[in-house]
């Protein structure tokens, strides 16, 4: 990523600005690799010419609209299109890491919302991966207005999960005078358009494989961009710039007043970068404001390098913030920026700094190679933070020593707390040792 877009985008998410559009490129990298609007229109006319040995309007084999409309205004073809043709499999494969980044972006609301056409459940696949149990897609105004722990995430043109036969295929779906007229389609997608037209005004966008002639998206960005022209546009796109003009001249010419960045790059990696970049600037910043924390627990007047590899990987990123937050596997990172209560398990990165521990995927190796991981306690005995961070292990592989940054048990039982045995770094393969981190001082682990 350009260094000046990255700062820029940084600058985005302190201030509260940003705000992602997401569009069909987004689905179509590997490993979900969902089929492009041409390719889903020519799989089904196939279907359709088999079962009934009659042919599609010309050239509607290869336009899904032209095809939506011709198999949407007849109900035995519509009935066929949405039960037999469309292949949902197709749709529901595994989420990509430009998914996992969103997921992650919007659980810990560092993203401000996500407008996105895609229909596919991927993006709730990523966030229950990541352990969010409750992601609430709106498909319209009202349900993008309701407050949850999450930030909103709108799929304008429907959902797969919730209700496949009310899905934008065509504009003839929302038009009052048009043959497939769907009163309770073009509702959703009236008090969307009052949604976005107030959310976007404000924020800097990130097209993300979003390329679109759909008028009434056009008509909304139109407005907002000329009474309340965003700080910076970005557009995440591989195509050239003379087609992206030529499939939706109105937008490029619109995005280009307002100073268009475009970035030649997949929509998954980009996003996969900025993830990393937005985890990367949340641990240095954490560890910064656990520096007087370290300095009363001992620590060096010159505390250690607070920086983080620029080359972790994302996944990698996430396990040290869920570590860091004191969230267990089975619930989302939540926190945006560091606070208070993390200023100990930050201390704790710091004191391992200065016995030259390096860094080991999110977790450390100490110089007699031994493995050694960080948990934030969250005011939680260790017995009872031992229970519910257990199961859930570092990519990296498996620590001996879980320094877990909380209080001791007091009078639970020591195979309990403990696993069985005592608090010594111990050899790799076996099951790791829990400590306090009072402890892990007392026992020079630290």
């Amino acid at each position: 990523m350009d260094p000046a877009d990255a700062r820029e985008l940084l600058a985005s998410i302190d201030a509260d600005r940003l705000l992602l559009i997401c569009g069909a490129g987004l689905s179509m990298a590997p490993p979900s690799s969902t089929p492009s609007a041409r390719d889903l229109a020519q799989s089904c006319a196939q279907k359709f010419t088999s079962a009934t040995l009659q042919q599609v309007p010309l050239g509607a084999d290869t336009d899904l609209e032209s095809l939506a409309d011709f198999f949407l205004s007849n109900p035995t073809r519509r009935a066929a299109f949405v039960n037999k043709y469309v292949d949902w499999a197709q749709f529901n494969g595994l989420p990509n890491s430009g998914h996992k980044a969103v997921a992650d972006l919007l659980c810990c609301r560092a993203v401000e919302a996500v407008v996105t056409t895609n229909f596919d459940p991927l993006l709730e696949s990523a966030a229950e991966a990541l352990g969010e149990r409750d992601l609430r897609p709106a498909v319209d105004g009202n349900g993008a207005a309701c407050h949850h722990q999450h930030a909103t995430l709108l799929k304008v043109h429907g959902c797969m999960r919730r209700d496949r036969d009310r899905i934008l295929w065509s504009r003839l779906q929302i038009e009052e005078e048009g043959p497939l007229y769907d009163a309770q389609l073009r509702q959703n997608i009236l008090s969307s358009k009052t949604w976005i037209e107030a959310s976007l005004r404000g924020h800097d966008l990130v097209f993300i494989g979003f390329w679109t002639d759909w008028s009434y998206l056009n008509d909304i960005l139109e407005r907002i961009m000329q009474e309340s022209a965003p700080g910076s546009v970005f557009l995440v796109d591989t195509a050239e710039p003379g087609e992206l003009e030529r499939k939706a001249p109105r937008l490029w010419a619109l995005a280009n007043h307002v100073g268009l960045r475009r970035v030649p790059q997949s929509g998954a990696d980009f996003l996969d970068e900025l993830r990393v970049l937005y985890s990367r600037v949340f641990c240095r910043n954490l560890l910064r404001e656990s520096i007087p924390t370290y300095r009363t627990m001992g620590g060096a007047t010159d505390p250690p390098d607070i920086d983080f590899p620029a080359d972790l990987a994302s996944d990698d990123y996430y396990a040290l913030r869920r570590d860091l937050c004191g969230t267990p596997s089975d619930q989302a990172v939540r926190k945006k920026r560091p606070e208070q209560t993390t200023a100990v398990a930050g201390a704790a990165h710091l004191l391992l700094r200065d016995r030259a521990a390096e860094l080991a995927g999110p977790i450390y190796r100490m110089p007699d190679g031994s493995l050694v991981r960080v948990v934030n306690g969250a005011g939680q005995v260790l017995s009872l933070v031992r229970s519910r961070f257990s199961t859930s292990q570092p990519q990296a592989g498996v620590p001996e020593v879980v320094i877990c940054c909380c209080e001791a048990d007091g009078g639970v039982p020591e195979d309990v707390a403990r696993g069985g045995r005592p608090a010594t770094i111990v050899r790799a393969g076996s099951e790791a040792s829990w400590v306090t981190l009072t402890e892990a001082r007392e026992r020079k682990l630290i």
